[in-house]
């Protein structure tokens, strides 16, 4: 939401806040609201990305209802009521902390960013984080995936965003692979009793797989779990009127795309199926041992052939 200094605040549906009486000269005031204005107001502002501005609500009358912009011309921050109390605790340092925080929503901040945004120095922003989340729980870290040696900080009662925390597949900024490898043997295992499965039939058995372990999953993480087996050739997606159904396949893989010795082979940009050509899967021993025909030729067999074949 946007505070009357124009700074943009993202908090959950509650009670109306102001900051602490040190932290600003002319603080809000406050204004008598009912639970339906304060869910209107927040359904509103999380409608426009958490911005609640004073041109938006003139242009909403059921928030206009309130009287608090048509009267006052100022803006109201809602938190958790919970949140109120110890707010009221903090100093002026500490509160501007909690409010970069804030802002950040569900991407976080981490305490360089803290620093350029507050302008506060570097042991005032840790004292401050310190506090906030050590004894007040305002705020919470996150280990981010795509730096691992960072923690962002978001408010206590938020969950990460994806592109922060990674979504379902990931456990405290980690990739949990043992959870990726159970879905897959999930579905293997539904799709060789059921012999054929739809996109929703699978959705329904994993989520409440899922659920018997505490873990939830979207159809985005189910589609990549099922992208993965298909890659593998180990099922089959059929097109049918609607979304595709799934068949486990009962014929293994013809080879392992992994093991092939072309991919990390360091001539394979010379290697051409021509006679001519020194370089050649004809006589490349690797590719012959990984196929099965690791055979020994004689090479001065061949050449006496050659030669009594020619006139």
């Amino acid at each position: 939401m946007s505070t009357p200094d124009g700074s943009r605040e993202a908090s959950g549906p509650q009670t109306l806040s102001a900051p602490p009486a040190s932290n600003s000269a002319a603080s809000p005031r406050s204004a008598s609201l009912t639970a339906a204005d304060l869910q209107a107001a927040y359904t509103l502002g999380q409608q426009h990305e958490s911005e609640l501005t004073q041109e938006l609500l003139l242009e909403q009358p059921v928030v206009v209802g309130i009287g608090v912009i048509w009267r006052a011309g100022l803006c109201c921050l809602l938190r958790p009521s919970n949140v109120i109390g110890k707010l009221k605790t903090l100093d002026a340092f500490d509160y501007k902390v909690y409010c970069a925080i804030e802002q950040a929503g569900t991407t976080g901040v981490w305490t360089a960013d803290l620093r350029k945004s507050t302008g506060l120095q570097t042991h005032i922003i840790q004292r401050s984080v310190k506090q906030l989340c050590d004894f007040l729980k305002l705020i919470k870290p996150v280990k981010s995936i795509h730096v691992k040696n960072r923690k962002m900080y978001i408010l206590a009662h938020l969950e990460p965003a994806k592109e922060i925390a990674g979504g379902s597949f990931y456990s405290n900024g980690e990739f949990n692979e043992h959870l990726v490898e159970h879905l897959r043997e999930q579905t293997r295992t539904f799709l060789q009793n059921a012999g054929t499965a739809s996109f929703q039939a699978l959705a329904a058995y994993t989520r409440s797989s899922g659920e018997r372990n505490g873990a939830t999953f979207s159809d985005e993480d189910l589609e990549k779990v099922l992208n993965s087996l298909e890659f593998e050739q180990k099922i089959c997606r059929v097109p049918t009127l609607g979304q595709p159904t799934f068949v486990w396949s009962k014929f293994p893989a013809l080879y392992d795309p992994s093991g092939l010795p072309c991919s990390t082979c360091p001539v394979k940009s010379s290697c051409y199926s021509r006679e001519e050509n020194k370089i050649s899967p004809a006589n490349c021993e690797y590719l012959s041992s990984w196929l099965g025909l690791d055979f020994e030729v004689d090479a001065t067999s061949e050449a006496e052939e050659a030669s009594a074949a020619d006139p």
